[in-house]
C-alpha cells in the first residue's frame, strides 16, 4: 500500500482540503488557519502530530522605507493576506492584540506569489506571510517585520485522511516514526540540511539555515501550542470565520502514542 503523502514549502490551505476531501491526499501538513477550517466543516482528516510551534513561522512584513512602525500603524493600511491560512490567523490574532481588527484595514485576499509581487511594487502596505517568505525579503533588505505584543504562536500539524488511518494505522505510525528521525537527523546537522533544502527551494544556504535553526521541530503536542491552538479557534470563531468554537484537545488521537510508546 503507498501512502499519498502532500508535500510543500508553505502551510496549506483551501487546495489541500478539497484533496482531502476527494480522498486523493493521505498523509499531509496543515497551517493553523486550514487544520481549524477543516475541521470546522467536519473534514475527514485525523490530527496525528503537530510540526512545531510556530513561534518563528510568521511574521507580519513593512516595507523598508514604511512610516508603519508598529502594529497599531497598520490602521487604515492595505495588507495582504492569503485568506484562510495560517498568515490570516496570524493576522487577526495579532491586531486584536494591538486593539484593532480586520474592519480597521484594507485587508487585500493574495496568494503568497501574487502577494510577493504587490508588496514588491508597493501596491501593499503590509503582507502577512510565513516563511521562507517573511525571512527572505527581510534578507534582500524589501521589508521590516513589525514586533507584536506578547508571543503569537501558528503551530503546524501533520494529519491523515481518516478513511487511510482507519486502515492503516501501522503506516501512520511508520510515518511519524521516520518523520521524527528526519526532523533529529535535521536538527543535528544543520548544515547539510541547509545544502539540501537549498538546492530545492533554490533559496540561499544562509538563508534556508536561519530558517530550519530558529525552532526546533517538534512532533509532540506541547501546552503552549494547544494553548495557541485555543485561542486561534476561539478567535476565528469570534470573528465569525468558523460556524463555532471547539475544544482542541478533543481532535488528538492515539497514533502518535502508539508509534512511540514505550
Amino acid at each position: 500500500m503507498d501512502a499519498q503523502i502532500e508535500w510543500s514549502e508553505f502551510p496549506s490551505g483551501p487546495p489541500l482540503l478539497e484533496s482531502l476531501a476527494s480522498n486523493r491526499v493521505d498523509l499531509s501538513f496543515l497551517g493553523d488557519g486550514a487544520l481549524i477550517a477543516g475541521i470546522d466543516k467536519n473534514l475527514p482528516f485525523e490530527v496525528i502530530a503537530q510540526t512545531g510551534q510556530g513561534e518563528s513561522s510568521v511574521r507580519i512584513l513593512a516595507q523598508e522605507d514604511s512610516s508603519i512602525k508598529q502594529i497599531e500603524d497598520l490602521k487604515g493600511k492595505t495588507v495582504g493576506v492569503a485568506s484562510g491560512t495560517t498568515g490570516h490567523v496570524y493576522l487577526i490574532k495579532a491586531l486584536k492584540a494591538h486593539g484593532l481588527t480586520t474592519d480597521d484595514i484594507k485587508l487585500i485576499n493574495l496568494q503568497p506569489d501574487d502577494a510577493q509581487a504587490a508588496f514588491e511594487t508597493k501596491q501593499l502596505d503590509a503582507w502577512a506571510i510565513w516563511n521562507p517568505y517573511y525571512l527572505n525579503n527581510i534578507e534582500k533588505g524589501n521589508a521590516v517585520a513589525l514586533k507584536e505584543k506578547g508571543k503569537i504562536l501558528a503551530p503546524g500539524a501533520i494529519i491523515a485522511r481518516k478513511g487511510f488511518a482507519e486502515e492503516h494505522p501501522e503506516i501512520v505510525e511508520a510515518y511519524l516514526k521516520v518523520y521524527k528521525k528526519a526532523a533529529d537527523w535535521q536538527i543535528e546537522n544543520p548544515d547539510e540540511a541547509s545544502e539540501i533544502y537549498s538546492k530545492e527551494t533554490k533559496l540561499p544556504v544562509d538563508t534556508v539555515k536561519k530558517i530550519i535553526t530558529a525552532e526546533e521541530p517538534n512532533i509532540f503536542f506541547t501546552e503552549e501550542a494547544i494553548k495557541a491552538q485555543q485561542e486561534s479557534i476561539d478567535t476565528l470563531a469570534g470573528v465569525g470565520y468558523i460556524k463555532k468554537s471547539f475544544n482542541f484537545k478533543n481532535q488528538h488521537n492515539e497514533y502518535i502514542d502508539e508509534a512511540f510508546k514505550k
